[in-house]
């Protein structure tokens, strides 16, 4: 736990009580209990614990005055005077939280104070009376369920936690239904999963379909099925239908049939475009990207699709450069030949001109994406792979965040996979990674996890547990690497096509991301079940841009070199464990070793740059570089490189080879 929000529990938990407690007063230095699951009832509905909240659903009752501290928890309340009970169980030893009213001092819990919001009590109002709650905490252990009490006054025990899992349905409101059609050409499309980012159904016989929504995202998506195809307004596939808010709707989807069984997916992140004088990054985008993803478009045989795994704007520069999700739709479409994008929602672009409480601001921050891009978190079938698309970035304020799926998602997520089968081979479109490379020890690289709470990447994967193959597609570090994370799951972080997002000037230096990896793209193939990826620099040929060969002979020291040690650094940007790399010194094959170590060139490329973002410092170590040790300083040396599919690319290194910024 932050130590802000220990002292300010410590200093509510300082004050005296307001009730005599039957247990012991839990310790004022212990941890909440960030997330929790309500079992062993039905009827409750989830919401947030914020102002003007609706304390009871079937009531006008407004909470009011909520203390700092829980405004923005998410609550589970029911109808009035409905005792829902069932248990709370953490997920993690702390404290776990009910709201009563004040006079109903459930026996074995102890009330926290909560004058603390500028002295004034919180409560709710009916049309003749006040009435003052309390919020009531307890400990709790990992694991071990506690009952939620009965109160018998006019509202029930009210859980609320940070995050709550509910597993089992919340009471649907009659009143408020979308309804609508799958078609394809006219003629029903059955089994086509329809959902509102929280509930899922499936098409009927007759391509119809209900949904009891609560419309808390404002639209309705399908899961388009393989084999067919949506329109797209521009770049956006509409694949969703944004509700007004109606008691009862109606949302229609059309579907285009297609074969699309072998496709090509171009996968793009990180883009950052802001329109910055500094950087010039718009006019190098249309000079550089551009014409070359135009080229590789028109050049690619079959079905293509694209997708943008987000980051594709800064959000600190929205409101300062005039250049947000819109201008950045209107680069993307200038592009000739374009199709629409699957996007993903990366950490920049929130609106940071949202306003509230930290544990809100996920919740207010997504809606402009949503309004102008489209849902953050969907699903959709290419050809015989299903592809989720999630949003991992969990929003805290301006520039400021959290790495996870949060509970919402993951309870989506969990009725999304149930209609999918076991032997279909699942593709997740993710912005930050699930794991992180950070060195390497007796010659085996470690992989970390990397969510702000490792344990919520275990949460993550026990959905796709019953899968046989889950390939993971992530960005935001700017860099390219693979972890095999199980014999069932892969994860592959790709490049940036902003590099270190334009901060590097082009005179002279070499545009690469930290890794030494030139700035581009990937381009996914797939055929049936089987998938192949090859990495495609901005401005080169595929097949001559997969690695590079650096003499470390030639190399400055201040770069990594070491001058006498006939040794050759080699980065190959796209490997991954499937691969073999092998070196032959006149023809003689030479041991070849993995290693971690800094990219030279990316080193000399970010040298003495003022403004530079840390998160871009030259130095860091790589997860796919070699080390071959030659016999002398003057012979030549052969690299080949081959990937998984058999896919073989080899360079000659002729001795000593220069350390230059136009080195290839």
């Amino acid at each position: 736990m932050k130590s802000t929000i220990k002292y300010l529990l410590g200093a509510m938990l300082a004050v005296p009580l307001l009730c005599g407690c039957r247990e012991e007063t839990p310790d004022t230095n212990e941890n909440i209990a960030e997330t929790i699951v309500v079992s062993g009832a039905e009827g409750y509905r989830k919401q947030t614990f914020t102002e003007g909240a609706r304390i009871i659903t079937d009531r006008a009752y407004k909470v009011t005055n909520i203390p700092d501290y829980f405004n923005g928890f998410e609550m589970l309340t029911s109808k009035a005077r409905a005792n829902n009970g069932g248990t709370i169980t953490a997920k993690m030893d702390g404290l776990v939280y009910i709201v009563a009213p004040a006079s109903a001092k459930p026996e074995g819990w102890s009330a926290v104070p909560n004058t603390i919001y500028q002295d004034r009590d919180m409560k709710y109002a009916t049309a003749d009376q006040e009435v003052k709650l309390s919020v009531y905490m307890k400990r709790a252990y990992a694991g071990k369920p506690v009952e939620i009490p009965q109160v018998t006054t006019f509202a029930s025990a009210v859980p609320i936690a940070r995050k709550i899992v509910y597993d089992v349905p919340e009471e649907p409101l009659s009143t408020s239904t979308v309804r609508g059609t799958v078609k394809c050409g006219g003629q029903p499309v059955k089994d086509v999963v329809v959902s509102d980012g929280e509930l899922t159904t499936l098409t009927d016989e007759e391509g119809n379909y209900v949904l009891h929504s609560w419309k808390r995202t404002g639209y309705v998506f399908i899961s388009v099925p393989g084999g067919y195809e949506v329109a797209a307004d521009g770049l956006i596939p509409r694949n969703f239908v944004r509700l007004d808010g109606a008691d009862d709707e109606v949302a229609d989807f059309e579907l285009t049939k297609t074969e699309n069984d072998e496709f090509t997916l171009f996968v793009m992140n990180d883009i950052h475009l802001t329109n910055t004088t500094e950087t010039d990054d718009v006019q190098r985008f249309r000079r550089d990207f551009a014409p070359d993803y135009s080229a590789m478009l028109a050049q690619t045989p079959g079905k293509v699709y694209a997708t943008v795994l987000g980051d594709m704007t800064t959000d600190t520069r929205w409101y300062r450069n005039n250049f947000a999700l819109p201008e950045y739709l209107a680069e993307m479409e200038r592009v000739p030949g374009a199709i629409p994008i699957w996007h993903v929602m990366g950490n920049h672009d929130n609106d940071i001109r949202c306003s509230g409480p930290s544990e809100v601001w996920d919740m207010l921050a997504v809606e402009t994406y949503r309004r102008v891009i489209g849902p953050n978190y969907y699903s959709f079938n290419l050809g015989q792979w299903h592809f989720v698309v999630l949003d991992d970035i969990v929003y805290t304020g301006a520039n400021a965040y959290n790495t996870y799926v949060e509970e919402v998602q993951l309870g989506w997520l969990e009725k999304d996979l149930s209609h999918v089968d076991a032997a279909t081979p699942v593709a997740v479109l993710t912005h930050a990674p699930l794991y992180r490379y950070s060195g390497m020890a007796d010659g085996v690289l470690l992989a970390n996890k990397g969510f702000s709470n490792p344990d919520q990447v275990d949460w993550l994967l026990e959905k796709f547990a019953k899968f046989e193959r889950v390939h993971i597609m992530s960005a935001h570090t700017h860099m390219n690497y693979c972890c095999k994370i199980s014999d069932r799951i892969t994860e592959h972080n790709n490049i940036s096509v902003s590099g270190s997002s334009w901060q590097i000037p082009e005179a002279e230096r070499a545009q690469l991301s930290k890794d030494g990896t030139p700035v581009g793209y990937t381009i996914y193939r797939f055929e049936g079940k089987k998938m192949t990826r090859q990495y495609k620099a901005t401005g080169r040929d595929a097949d001559e841009c997969q690695f590079m060969v650096y003499d470390l002979n030639t190399v400055p020291e201040a770069y990594g070199g070491a001058a006498g040690s006939n040794q050759l650094l080699l980065n190959v940007y796209n490997w991954d464990p499937e691969w073999t790399v092998k070196a032959r010194e006149n023809g003689v094959e030479i041991p070849v070793v993995q290693s971690w170590r800094a990219d030279p060139l990316y080193s000399l490329a970010a040298e003495g740059l003022t403004g530079l973002s840390s998160a871009f410092a030259p130095g860091a170590g790589v997860s796919h570089m070699f080390v071959a040790t030659a016999s002398a300083a003057d012979t030549t040396v052969e690299v080949e490189v081959t990937d998984g599919a058999g896919n073989s690319w080899t360079q000659t290194a002729v001795r000593p080879k220069a350390f230059t910024w136009d080195m290839r």
